[in-house]
This record gives structure tokens, C-alpha cells and sequence, in this order.
């Protein structure tokens, strides 16, 4: 496991990478995959499996011209021993239910049926909520609930969300 040194934003602990390294040594898991369904660019996964070709990593996320840590970008497709291991689908401002299932359907599902993960994490922002301060989605909590349907996570671990009195009563 590769380490990231710094806190550059969000996070000081990566939870998934500590998660997949638990399943690798003690339950002997081979391929992981985590799709990082937050607001923002799973830059510190991203950087610690860019080079990982047993971790599939999808982020979508609000484009990273138009919001922190302005990263993720589709060329950034993993290091040479892993490449199109890492996915990355900036979306624009403004992407609703349908727009996200679009992706979901057409792009995320495909990867992951064709990537046969033994376990599937879902790094699960709640940031693209549309009363949400920080970013400029408009996601409803009906949307991310199909999400969830449909990506069939072995496990979701939260991560952002602010919209803590009107997004988050929502969706637990």
C-alpha cells in the first residue's frame, strides 16, 4: 500500500485504503473495487491505488475546474502497470437523478460487470445533494438510493455531506 503524505483537504485518514488492505491480509480478497460517489475528486484514493492493478477505482464527480481539489480528469487513467484502473467522470454543475443514472447505467455498471471485483466498496458522498452548501449538484435522496440499488456495494462508508439539516435526516 502506497502512502500519501500531507492532508491536502477533506480527509487525514483514507478509510478505504486502510479497508483494503485489511481485506487483503486478512481475509486474502484479490480484487477491490471503489466507486467514490461524493461531490468532490477521490484525489487521496486515487493516489494511493494509481498504481494498484488488483483496485478499480471510479470517481464521479462535479468537474474539477468548477470545484476543490480541482482534480480528476479522464487522462488520469492509472500508472502504467494499472492502467484503466483508475475512472474518472467529471460531471458539470447541475447534473440531476437522471443524468447520474445515465452514467451509472451506461459507464459505471459495464466497467465493473467487466472488472469481476471479489468486493465492491462505495465511498458514499452525500455532497451532491442538491441543498447541499459546497457543491452544485442536484442529486435527491430517491436518486441515491437507486444508486445504491444498482451498484450493490459490499460496503458504503460515508464521506462528505453538510447539508447536515436537510440532505442527511434524509438518508439514513
Amino acid at each position: 500500500m502506497r502512502v500519501v503524505h500531507g492532508n491536502r483537504g477533506f480527509c487525514s485518514i483514507n478509510n478505504e485504503a486502510v479497508l483494503v488492505e485489511y481485506l487483503r491480509r486478512v481475509h486474502g480478497v484479490k480484487k477491490i473495487a471503489i466507486v467514490d460517489t461524493d461531490v468532490h475528486h477521490g484525489d487521496g484514493t486515487q493516489d494511493i491505488f494509481y498504481h494498484d492493478p488488483d483496485v478499480l477505482f471510479i470517481s464521479f464527480h462535479q468537474d474539477g475546474r468548477t470545484i476543490y481539489p480541482g482534480t480528476g480528469f479522464t487522462y488520469e487513467l492509472g500508472g502504467p502497470g494499472a492502467y484503466c484502473s483508475t475512472i474518472n467522470i467529471p460531471l458539470p454543475p447541475g447534473v440531476t437523478d437522471s443524468g447520474l443514472h445515465y452514467v451509472m447505467d451506461n459507464l459505471i455498471s459495464p466497467i465493473l460487470k467487466d472488472f469481476e471485483a471479489d468486493f465492491v466498496v462505495n465511498s458514499a458522498g452525500q455532497d451532491n445533494h442538491f441543498t447541499d452548501p459546497l457543491g452544485e449538484m442536484l442529486i435527491t435522496a430517491q436518486g441515491y438510493a437507486q444508486l445504491t440499488e444498482k451498484l450493490k456495494p459490499d460496503l458504503a462508508v460515508l464521506e462528505g455531506g453538510y447539508a447536515i439539516e436537510t440532505a442527511l435526516p434524509m438518508l439514513i
